[in-house]
């Protein structure tokens, strides 16, 4: 680990659709090939280089658990920036926290862009995918009925989280105009709750 950084020894890393578009040539990449992949990282710190220390300021510890980014974090290690990691909280799993940190940062990104509370009806498009289902627990953390679009199969998943599941696709806006009137609308996934969202 050079200065500023940690050695991770990774117990779970999560893939997002940007390393699909690097892997894949999408988005071009001066990195050498083969190259790694991942970013998202959950695991435990080996080794501190000099002055490394979290976003808070707080040092890094040999031992800590950690979640956050690392570059290339589909490995047995990874090296990262401590300031990009943080403690692991004892009731997030590894698997869970593996894969958060872009999606939590984004759907954090979504709720403080459009702050929402307790006289908010939010409608949450593609509430079941990952930015959707951090947004729509931050936004009945914060108060507000949030109405989800998901397919079937996952409206369960939807209610156990406290959000109100609405079917995706053609005619959204009468279906959620039959349950409330939405103050507010996060389009985690294409245009469907946006274009709800205008009409209604």
């Amino acid at each position: 680990a050079g200065a500023g950084q940690v050695v991770v020894h990774v117990r779970a890393a999560g893939l997002n659709p940007f390393d699909a578009k690097v892997r894949s040539g999408f988005i071009p990449s001066d990195a050498p090939l083969p190259r790694r992949i991942g970013s998202d990282v959950a695991g435990t710190v080996l080794a501190v280089g000099e002055g490394a220390v979290y976003w808070d300021g707080t040092p890094v510890e040999v031992g800590d658990e950690v979640l956050g980014s690392a570059s290339g974090a589909v490995a047995e290690q990874a090296v990262a920036k401590a300031s990009n990691l943080t403690l692991r909280p004892e009731r997030l799993s590894f698997e869970a926290a593996g894969g958060l940190n872009i999606a939590g940062l984004t759907a954090l990104s979504v709720i403080t862009t459009v702050p929402v509370g307790p006289d908010d009806v939010v409608l949450v498009g593609g509430a079941s995918g990952a930015v959707g289902l951090v947004a729509a627990q931050l936004a009945v953390a914060a108060g507000a009925t949030v109405i989800g679009t998901a397919s079937e199969r996952n409206h369960d998943l939807l209610r156990s989280v406290g959000v109100v599941p609405v079917a995706y696709g053609e005619g959204l806006a009468e279906r959620v105009r039959e349950l409330a009137d939405i103050t507010a609308v996060y389009d985690c996934h294409g245009r469907d709750a946006l274009d709800a969202g205008v009409e209604l």
